[in-house]
This record gives structure tokens, C-alpha cells and sequence, in this order.
């Protein structure tokens, strides 16, 4: 692992950890005490394993002074040992740090350093790194945090991510600045495919995230036209424009018609169905009345088209 590593400004790997056997490095560093040691030795060389190697051994120390119990510095023993969360944490060691900021901030970068040199495996590190090591971090890594913080959230490594659960997140239905920090996060992940160390990791998902679902105005997903009714749409006349897929998603909305799974003009044109969806109020329809009545006039011209019913004659009153 620390052979094929680059020097960065964040992490520097000393001569010495580049020329070293790597299992033997490895195995002899099995404490925090290990981890110190062997960083002031390469800050003493001139290559220290961090840029700011003094704040990395305080924190380092803190650790140290709380884990006089572990036998083997592994991901399992550390996190089992100190949480994420500071509450958590076994109030015997509490004392030992000065408060839950300093806990967390301490953590955060120790975290880090131990992904680094291997005893703890975390991908969303690891491409982090990546990141860093293609001098892209202004570009990817300070705007991915939206979709980084809900994979996190639901447990899902980088690889396991998917369109589907992106555009489901709550940021996305909420629109305004989440929605909007959503996306861009989507796109400067799409992004790491063109770094040839991330691209060939097995990190990122199989391919990149699709593009979002386009809304309406009032922030509504599209919904699907079922499949008669989109070869009535398709066949429409120009000036009948969207009318068809405005109705159904109404209808799709107020979940009260008892339609078919694939309802034809006839279903829709029934006298009391019909009825029902010119009585659809506002907070359903999206719109004004004067609006969902030209929607509908529309939409039946396009659905008479395919009508095998007849349609009850209205009768004209006789004048008397």
C-alpha cells in the first residue's frame, strides 16, 4: 500500500516508509505509540508522514493515553474503542479528552492517517487521497460532501451507489439549495471516473450517476403515462401539446379512480370517471380551474380519437 502512495502537501510518506518491507512495517506497528514513534523518526529525517506532523502526534497522544488496552490497532478494535460519537464514548476515557470538538476533530484526523497506512479500510479515504494525488480537490472534494454525507448515512460505499437511491434522497423532492448542493455533488462524483487511479480502483459505482429527473414547476417528478395512453399522446395532434400526461398525473395523484393498469379512452371517457376528473380540486390538479379546463379539452379531443363507446348526446332543450 505505501509503495505505490505519492507525496502530497497532506500526506507525505518519508524515504524511509517507501524502502521499508511493507509487512514488516506493517506488523510492527501495532499501537499508537508505534505510530508516533515511527512519525517523529520521519519528521526527525526531514519526512514527516503529515504536513503538520505536531498537530497530527497531539492528536496521536490523546489516543494513545485513552487505548492503553489495546493489544492490536485495528479498524475493528478503534472503532469499537472510540466512536464517531463523542456521547458514546466510555466515560472513563471522556476525562481524557478535553471536550466532544476536540474528541471529534482528533478523531476525524486520526481516522484518516490510519486509512492511510492501512488499518482501517474506508473507500470513501481512499478516493479521497486519490482525489488529492490528481490535484483535484478544490474541484471534487470540496463540493461532494451532500452525496458523500447521505451514503453515510444509509451505510452505502462509494461503489455501491446508485441513480436510483440519489434521486430519492429527501434533498432532491425538497428542491431550492438542497436539491441544488445534491447535484452538484452528483456531478463532481461523476467526475472521479476521469481519474485513472479511482476509475480502475473498483471504488466508484459501474458506471456514473444518471441526470436527475426533470421536475414541473411546482417541483412534481414526472409520472409515467401508462401504455395506451402514451400512444395516444404520441399520436396527438401538435396542438393538443402535453394535455394527456397533465391529466393522468392528476389522476395519478388523487389515487381515488379505480382504473385499470392500463386504462384505454373508454375507461377514462366513462360518464362517472370523467365526471370525477373535471371535479378534481385545485390542490390536486396544480392549477387554475380556467387552466385544468382547457387541460381537459384538450385531453378528450386527444382520447375521443380512440373512443369505441359512444358518447351520451346532450340534449338540446326545444324552445317553447
Amino acid at each position: 500500500m505505501f509503495r505505490n502512495m505519492t507525496r502530497t502537501p497532506e500526506m507525505a510518506i518519508s524515504a524511509q516508509l517507501q524502502s521499508t518491507d511493507e509487512a514488516t512495517l506493517l506488523e510492527g506497528m501495532k499501537s499508537f505509540s508505534d505510530i508516533i514513534s515511527f512519525g517523529n523518526a520521519a519528521a526527525s529525517a526531514g519526512q514527516p508522514l503529515v504536513e503538520n506532523w505536531s498537530q497530527m502526534r497531539g492528536a496521536l497522544l490523546m489516543f494513545e493515553r485513552a487505548s492503553s488496552d489495546i493489544e492490536q490497532l485495528t479498524e475493528a478494535t478503534f472503532t469499537a474503542m472510540f466512536p464517531k460519537d463523542f456521547v458514546a464514548l466510555d466515560p472513563t476515557k471522556k476525562t481524557l479528552f478535553p471536550n466532544s470538538r476536540a474528541y471529534n476533530m482528533a478523531r476525524s484526523q486520526v481516522w484518516r492517517l490510519l486509512a492511510c497506512i492501512g488499518h482501517i479500510d474506508d473507500p470513501w479515504e481512499e478516493l479521497r487521497m486519490m482525489i488529492r494525488r490528481a490535484g483535484r480537490q478544490a474541484e471534487i472534494e470540496l463540493h461532494w460532501g451532500a452525496l458523500k454525507t447521505a451514503a453515510l448515512k444509509d451505510g452505502l460505499a462509494p461503489s455501491e451507489i446508485r441513480s436510483a437511491w440519489v434521486w430519492s434522497l429527501p434533498a432532491e423532492a425538497k428542491g431550492g439549495h438542497p436539491r441544488q448542493s445534491l447535484r452538484r455533488a452528483v456531478t463532481v462524483f461523476n467526475r472521479m471516473f476521469d481519474i485513472p487511479d479511482a476509475s480502475a480502483s473498483g471504488l466508484l459505482p459501474p458506471c456514473k450517476i444518471s441526470a436527475p429527473t426533470v421536475h414541473d414547476c411546482r417541483g412534481r417528478a414526472p409520472v409515467q403515462l401508462p401504455n395506451k395512453l402514451l400512444i395516444y399522446q404520441e399520436n396527438a395532434e401538435i396542438n393538443t401539446g402535453n394535455a394527456l400526461s397533465l391529466v393522468w398525473r392528476a389522476i395519478d395523484s388523487a389515487g381515488t379512480f379505480n382504473l385499470p393498469e392500463d386504462p384505454s379512452a373508454d375507461d377514462i371517457l366513462a360518464p362517472d370517471v370523467w365526471s370525477n376528473i373535471k371535479d378534481l380540486p385545485r390542490r390536486v390538479t396544480g392549477v387554475a380551474d380556467t387552466t385544468w379546463c382547457q387541460y381537459l379539452t384538450r385531453a378528450k379531443r386527444i382520447l375521443l380519437r380512440h373512443a369505441t363507446r359512444p358518447r351520451p348526446i346532450r340534449q338540446t332543450p326545444v324552445a317553447s
